[in-house]
């Protein structure tokens, strides 16, 4: 106990040993809270997470090679920029363990927590690999690339220009939903497409 100078009243004193553990616990907490909400952590071997909202994606393009999918242009360099394509099918079981293939109502939700249709890519975009100046500000740490699309018949278009992302959501027997982003502009698209078309994949923690 010491006798506060100021107040004449007694205190508990601390020694400068417990008052840095106690700082060093505070600032180890606060690393701790930076690193999993906005830097991201792993999800598994060289994959990083990000948190939006209550929501926890991955912060890349899938990269799994599994059942028909394909590197745009069926060249190596892109998946290792863009992440492999997919067909819907494949789509739905590509997510490692403890991951899943978003539902439409899950993309709208990060869609909301990114502001909203109208300006939600701006923010989920990366801040380089988009054409013409179509680059984000990726203040969300979603880093959305332009990974293009391909067909079945081997035909690839737009990587560069625009991102496409499969949802789990049936439009009908033929078709699923998917999300767009595009180098031109700030919104965000939805719409559907064949099964059969292949597009990027991002997964979202169960």
């Amino acid at each position: 106990m010491v006798i506060c100078p100021n107040c004449g009243y007694k205190h508990n004193a601390y020694s400068k040993k417990q008052i840095f553990a106690v700082a060093a616990v505070l600032i180890v907490v606060g690393f701790i809270f930076i690193f999993v909400n906005y830097i991201g952590f792993p999800a598994g071997p060289g994959l990083k997470t990000v948190k939006i909202g209550n929501q926890i994606w991955m912060a890349e393009n899938l990269n799994v090679e599994v059942g028909y999918s394909a590197c745009y242009s069926n060249l190596d360099d892109n998946c290792e920029k863009y992440g492999r394509l997919y067909d819907w099918v494949t789509a739905l079981t590509a997510c490692p363990e403890g991951w899943h293939l978003p539902t439409y109502a899950e993309w709208q939700t990060l869609i909301k927590n990114a502001g909203g249709k109208e300006i939600a890519s701006k923010k989920l975009k990366a801040t380089t690999g988009w054409d013409e100046g179509g680059n984000g500000s990726n203040s969300k740490r979603f880093s959305a690339l332009p990974g293009g699309l391909g067909y079945s018949n081997a035909i690839f278009y737009s990587a560069g220009t625009s991102g496409n992302w499969w949802t789990s959501t049936e439009q009908n027997p033929s078709n699923a939903y998917y999300i767009n982003m595009f180098y031109q502009t700030s919104d965000i698209y939805e719409s559907d497409g064949s099964k059969l078309s292949l597009f990027s994949v991002r997964c979202i923690k169960n």
